[in-house]
């Protein structure tokens, strides 16, 4: 099971806000610094070299993902392990 992967996908804006959270309060910095090294390096490095990563996955979960998403996943492990229902 542990050579099961699986991407998450998570919007720019929700990366944003997780950054500018912790940068703020771990390291000291301003929103306007943040926000600027994000725009100009982080976004960038974002869909150059992680977005790609999503198609070796065995499963990718979109925003917005729930229960029915989770039984697949479930159904797709057990398979691999043959585990029973």
């Amino acid at each position: 099971m542990f050579g099961f992967r699986i991407f998450l996908e998570c919007p720019p804006a929700t990366r944003l806000r997780r950054r500018l959270g912790r940068d703020r309060l771990e390291r000291g910095r301003t929103r306007n610094s943040i926000r600027a090294q994000f725009l100009a390096m982080v976004e960038p490095m974002h869909i150059r070299y992680v977005q790609p990563q999503a198609r070796w996955a065995d499963a990718v979960l979109s925003p917005g993902w729930g229960d029915s998403e989770l039984s697949r996943l479930a159904a797709q492990l057990r398979l691999r392990a043959k585990v029973p229902h």
